[in-house]
Order: structure tokens, then sequence, then C-alpha cells
């Protein structure tokens, strides 16, 4: 009977595994999608392993992150020119930067946080929330992307077909930052 417990944690814990590694990679919160598996199928775990587990399984999705980047986000690769050095410390530098807000805010509020917004009614609702908002900024992109007009050039030499060839820019065309390189402090801080 015991070993069929530790069986179906461990199949729980591999389950947990498989949501943090998708939703590590995709914008939403993968600890909010953990923390609501955790309310439909919680393991069965004391709560200080439970909050040891959640950083422990998402070290390994950030380890991951390294792995698969090590090249960009490595200053000191020999590989690299002098430009994509300074490059790669100005993204490092962004990513500092950007914690700050968040270390400010989470700090000295981490108890009401994890007191009052950590139901899973108001994760879900945040989810989702978030969710509205990636989908009508999607539309968004898209409706500017459909708006731009394209030119067909003029003048005899070009042949009949030649305006059918030309497309409209995507939307990611239009975007302001293309590259996390081209990334500027004022766009980065918001």
């Amino acid at each position: 009977m015991e070993s069929a417990i530790l069986w179906i944690e461990a199949l729980k814990s591999a389950l947990f595994g498989v949501v943090e590694g998708i939703t590590e990679w995709l914008p939403i919160s993968s600890t909010g999608h953990m923390l609501l598996l955790n309310q439909f199928l919680p393991l069965n775990v004391s709560e200080d392993f439970w909050n040891m587990f959640l950083v422990v399984i998402q070290l390994g999705a950030i380890l991951a992150v390294c792995v698969g980047f090590f090249h960009k986000l490595n200053p000191f690769s020999p590989k690299k020119s002098k430009d994509e050095k300074r490059s790669t410390w100005k993204l490092w530098a962004k990513v500092v930067v950007s914690c700050v807000p968040a270390a400010a805010i989470g700090l000295p509020l981490n108890d009401f946080i994890e007191e009052h917004l950590g139901s899973p009614f108001v994760i879900a609702a945040t989810l989702i929330f978030y969710g509205i908002i990636f989908i009508v900024l999607e539309l968004h992109r898209e409706k500017v992307a459909a708006t731009v007009k394209v030119e067909a050039p003029r003048g005899k030499h070009m042949r009949p077909d030649a305006a059918a060839s030309l497309k409209a820019p995507s939307a990611d065309h239009l975007a302001r930052v293309q590259d996390i390189d081209n990334l500027d402090w004022k766009t980065a801080l918001g």
C-alpha cells in the first residue's frame, strides 16, 4: 500500500514537471498554473516541502533556458565580437534593472500577497485577465498590420506580375522592438 502511494505521488510530481516545462516557455505564469494544479491534484507533502518543490522544479526550467541560450547569455564567449559582448552586457543590465521594481514591491508585500492573492480564484481570474489582454494585443497587432498599404512600384521596367509578389509587412515588422538587443531603456522601464 505504501509503495502505491509513493508511485501516485511520483506520477503527480511528473505531471507538475510537465506543466512547469510547458508553461515556463509561454508568456503565462508557470507558478500560477502550478498553484492551480495543486488545488485540483494536491501533492501529499508538508507546506515547507511544497514551497521547496516549487523552487526546485522552476530551477530545472531556468537551467534549461541557460543551457539552451548559453551562447546568447554568455558575455565571456570567445566566439562573440566586441559588439556582441557589449550587447550581452546590456541585456544583463536590463535584466537586473527589471528586477528592481519587482523586488521593491514584492519583498515588503510578500506576506500580504501570500495571504490575499494566493487563492485559486484570484490566480485563475488573473490568468484569465492576462489571457484576454494578450488576445486583445494580438488582435490589435494583426489589425495594424492589415491596414498597412503597399504601393506597387511604378515604371515600365517592372514585370506585370511584380506588384502581385509584394507582401505587406508583418505586424512584427511594425513592432517597436524587433530584437531584445534593440530594446531601449525607456521601453524596458515602461
